[in-house]
C-alpha cells in the first residue's frame, strides 16, 4: 500500500481493490482514443486527396470552384396513342395534354413538359405542343394499335419528355435572432437523386401562397408566375457569404436528405419571421431511368366534343389515352461519387498549374520569383502568435496569383521544420499520406 501511494500517488488504495481506478483509466483512454479518431477524422476530410465524406467533397468543390454534377434525367420519345373516328363536318373533337402530365414506365415517372392540343376534324388533323411562350408542330403518324385498331400516332420528341419528378416544401420562417442557426431537413423518395433545386422567399408583406401550383410551373420561369416571390441563391457553404447576400444553405447529408439553412444576419440574408421559403426540388432516378421500351397510360386527358358551327361544347369529360415508347430511354446519369467529384477536382488543380506532387513543392520553393510570392503572403499576416498555418496551395501561372485555404492551425512548438518554410505532412499527420502539398507559414514576420 505504501508504495502504491507513494509512487503512484493513489491516496486511498480501495479504488484498486473495487476496481473503480481502472474504469476511470479505461474511460480515460476511451476518451484519448476517441480524440486521436476525431483528429484523423479531421485531417483525411480537410484535404481532398484522402477526404470520404461526401459532404466534405462538396466542401473542396466549392473551394476550388469545381462544378460537379448532379444526376441527369433521362428522356424518351413517345407516341401519343389517338383513337382514328369518323367526325361530322359539325363537329370537331379536341384532346388536350396538360402541361407536366406524367405516364409510368416500367417503374420510372416521365413528365411531358409542355401542354399539347390535339384537334380532329372531318378533313384535319393536328397537334402542337405549348411550352412557355414557344409553339411546336408535332408530327403524326397513321397506324394501328395493339389489337389492330386504327389510331394517330401523335410524336412527342425526345427532348420533351423527361424522367423527372418535383417536390415542393414551403417553411414558415419563426423568429430567430443575428447569429442564430435555423435548419430543416428535406428527403426525396427513396431510390432518387437531385437533379436541380431553387429556394424562393415570398415575404411575409405579401399575400400567403399555398405553393400547390409551383409543383407544375416550368422550373426556369416559377418567377414570371409569381413576381412576388424572390428566388434566393443556393449556395454549399457560407463561410464566403456575408450578411447581405440573398442566400440559402443546403448541405448534402447524402443524396436523398439535405439541410436547408437560413441566413443568419452574419452569413446570409436574415429572412423576417413569418416569411415563407419555398423549396422546389426536381429529383430523377439518373441512369436507373434509362428504361427499356414499352406501354404505358396518361391519364385524365381532357375530352372535347364541340359544335364548329355555334362553337358549343357538347361534351366534355377525362380520358385515358396509352402512350407507346418504341426504344429503351436514354441521358439519366448518376450524381458524381466521391471519386468522381475528387479525380474532377484533381485534374482541375493540374490543369490550372497547381502544385500537385512532392517535386512541383520542392521546385515552388526554391525558385526565387515563386519564394518571394509566398514570402509576400506570410507579410501581409498582422499577427504574432506563433502559430503555424497550414495552406493548401494553388498557383495560376499566368497571374501568379496564389490562392490559399485555411485548413488547420497549430502551435509552432509541435511542427518539425527542415527550414523555415517546409515541413513534411507525414510527420505531423501521422503518416497519413496527402497528394496536395502544404506550405506552412510562421507567423513571425520572417
Amino acid at each position: 500500500n505504501y508504495d502504491l501511494q507513494t509512487t503512484l500517488g493513489i491516496k486511498d488504495t480501495k479504488l484498486i481493490s473495487t476496481g473503480a481506478l481502472s474504469v476511470l483509466a479505461n474511460l480515460l483512454s476511451n476518451i484519448a482514443f476517441d480524440a486521436q479518431k476525431y483528429y484523423e477524422y479531421v485531417v483525411k476530410e480537410f484535404n481532398v486527396a484522402t477526404a470520404q465524406q461526401f459532404k466534405s467533397m462538396l466542401f473542396h468543390a466549392s473551394v476550388y470552384s469545381y462544378n460537379f454534377n448532379l444526376a441527369l434525367p433521362a428522356t424518351v420519345t413517345a407516341y401519343v396513342m389517338i383513337p382514328k373516328v369518323t367526325v361530322p363536318d359539325n363537329k370537331k373533337i379536341k384532346y388536350t395534354i396538360p402541361a407536366f402530365s406524367t405516364f409510368t414506365l416500367n417503374g420510372a415517372a416521365f413528365r411531358i413538359k409542355g401542354e399539347i392540343d390535339i384537334e380532329i376534324t372531318s378533313n384535319n388533323f393536328t397537334a402542337v405542343m405549348t411550352e412557355n411562350t414557344n409553339i411546336y408542330q408535332l408530327d403524326i403518324i397513321e397506324g394501328v394499335d395493339e389489337n389492330n385498331n386504327p389510331v394517330y400516332y401523335v410524336v412527342i420528341p425526345n427532348d420533351k419528355v423527361v424522367q423527372l419528378e418535383r417536390l415542393v416544401e414551403k417553411f414558415v420562417v419563426p423568429d430567430y435572432g443575428i447569429g442564430d442557426n435555423v435548419s430543416f431537413n428535406v428527403t426525396i423518395p427513396q431510390d432518387n437523386q437531385i437533379y436541380r433545386m431553387k429556394a424562393f422567399v415570398n415575404k411575409k408583406s405579401n399575400p400567403p401562397l399555398d405553393g400547390t401550383k409551383l409543383e407544375t410551373i416550368p422550373f426556369d420561369f416559377i418567377n414570371n408566375y409569381y413576381s412576388q416571390l424572390e428566388e434566393f441563391e443556393l449556395k454549399y457553404f457560407k463561410f464566403n457569404s456575408n450578411a447581405l447576400d440573398r442566400v440559402i444553405f443546403a448541405s448534402f447529408i447524402d443524396y436523398q436528405n439535405i439541410t436547408f439553412t437560413l441566413g443568419n444576419g452574419l452569413y446570409g440574408y436574415k429572412l423576417d419571421a413569418n416569411d415563407e421559403l419555398f423549396i422546389v426540388i426536381e429529383y430523377c432516378k439518373g441512369a436507373e431511368g434509362n428504361v427499356a421500351p414499352g406501354l404505358a397510360q396518361l391519364e385524365n386527358i381532357l375530352y372535347y366534343e364541340i359544335n364548329t358551327l355555334t362553337g358549343d361544347t357538347i361534351v366534355f369529360n377525362t380520358v385515358n389515352v396509352n402512350i407507346k415508347i418504341e426504344t429503351p430511354a436514354t441521358g439519366g446519369a448518376n450524381t458524381s461519387d466521391i471519386e468522381d467529384i475528387r479525380f474532377g477536382i484533381l485534374k482541375k488543380i493540374t490543369e490550372r498549374g497547381s502544385l500537385i506532387t512532392q517535386l512541383d513543392f520542392e521546385k515552388y520553393f526554391a525558385n526565387p520569383i515563386t519564394r518571394q510570392l509566398a514570402t509576400v503572403i506570410s507579410r501581409q499576416i498582422d499577427t504574432m502568435s506563433p502559430m503555424v498555418s497550414v495552406y493548401n496551395i494553388l498557383h495560376d501561372p499566368y497571374t501568379f496569383e496564389i490562392l490559399k485555404t485555411v485548413t488547420l492551425n497549430k502551435p509552432s512548438s509541435e511542427c518539425f521544420s527542415t527550414d523555415n518554410w517546409c515541413i513534411n505532412p507525414t510527420e505531423i499527420y501521422n503518416d497519413i499520406k496527402m497528394i496536395s502539398p502544404f506550405i506552412y507559414i510562421k507567423y513571425n514576420g520572417q
